[in-house]
Formats: structure tokens, C-alpha cells, sequence
């Protein structure tokens, strides 16, 4: 069965989220540098968030700038200004990652979600939960029949599935894929 809260609690997928990948992606962490940046969160071409952000890998903190406001009353927008720190770890193979650390908790963390009126802060703090981590295991297991369609959709359209006449990358990965699926044929009578 799925887990049951007497409170309901967030979903992280409820939350706007920002994350160290992101920001290294977009080339904000590049060592001793200053950069600035934007983000915004749309539902239905309505905006629901605007954060800007300044990085500076020097000092080791990332200043938010934004305005908020409830996503469930519509109430006027808030604004908000303030700092979170970041740190590094060395990487194997050279060079070093960056993290967040949570203002409340001051825990290394490599996302942070805001949600309403609060803070950036970890998942913890806000004590979120996942909603894959809330279906029970039926749900699941309907859920992985209808992947199982996906994965087969997918091979059916995939363009090149072959190479020099091996088969390519991306098709080996959703003939594993569509393995494990069948592992699954037990769990549903008619799965194929």
C-alpha cells in the first residue's frame, strides 16, 4: 500500500525548485567568477515566480532576489532578498562540486525548493515527500504497463537503430529498458 499522511504533506513536485545542475549547466559556477541570472515559473502562460539570482564562486554564496506570492489565493506579490551559502567537494577525476547548504538545517544539499511564502530551502526542512513515493504498489505496477507501451511506441519510432550494423546506443538502452519491464509480465495478467 501507498503511505498515508494524517496531515497531507508537500510534494516536492508541488515546489519550485532550483538546482546545482541547473546553474552548472547554464555556466553560473564557473570558479572565481560573478555571474546573474533568471528564472521564471509558468502555468498556463501565467507567471507564477520570478527569481533572479546572483553567483559568486569566490565569496562561495548565491544572493536570491524574487517575488512570491500564494499560488492557491492569488495574493499580492511579496518580495524577498537574501543569501545562501555555498560549498565544494573535490571530484575523482579533478576539479570540485559545487553544493547548497540549507540555511536552516546547514546541510550540503545540490537543490532547493521554495514553496509559497517561505524560503529557499532543502527538501528536509520542508519536510517534502515524492509523489511516486505516495502510490501504492497496484499503482505502480499499472503505471510500469503503460511504460512498457512507451518503451515499445519508442522503439517502434526510434530512427536509427542500427550502426554500421551494430545496434546504436539509444536502442540498446530501450531493449534493456523493455527487459526489465517484461520482468514485471507476472505482477499483471494480459501485460503483453
Amino acid at each position: 500500500m501507498g503511505r498515508y499522511y494524517y496531515g497531507k504533506k508537500i510534494v516536492a513536485e508541488d515546489c519550485y525548485k532550483i538546482d546545482v545542475q541547473f546553474l552548472n549547466k547554464h555556466g553560473h559556477l564557473s570558479p572565481n567568477s560573478f555571474s546573474n541570472g533568471n528564472i521564471a515559473w509558468y502555468i498556463n502562460d501565467s507567471k507564477l515566480s520570478d527569481v533572479s539570482f546572483s553567483v559568486d564562486t569566490n565569496e562561495k554564496k548565491i544572493e536570491f532576489r524574487y517575488k512570491s506570492r500564494n499560488r492557491y489565493s492569488g495574493e499580492e506579490w511579496t518580495s524577498k532578498n537574501y543569501s545562501i551559502g555555498l560549498t565544494t567537494t573535490p571530484c575523482n577525476l579533478g576539479g570540485e562540486r559545487y553544493w547548497f547548504v540549507c540555511k536552516d538545517c546547514q546541510r550540503r544539499v545540490g537543490a532547493l525548493y521554495l514553496y509559497d511564502e517561505l524560503d529557499f530551502t532543502c527538501r528536509h526542512c520542508l519536510d517534502l515527500s515524492y509523489e511516486s513515493r505516495n502510490k501504492s504498489r497496484n499503482y505502480r505496477a499499472i503505471s510500469r504497463y503503460f511504460d512498457y507501451e512507451d518503451v515499445c511506441m519508442d522503439i517502434v519510432y526510434l530512427r536509427n537503430k542500427f550502426y554500421r550494423g551494430r545496434p546504436t546506443r539509444s536502442y540498446r538502452k530501450l531493449l534493456r529498458k523493455k527487459a526489465r519491464l517484461e520482468r514485471y509480465e507476472l505482477l499483471l495478467p494480459g501485460f503483453h
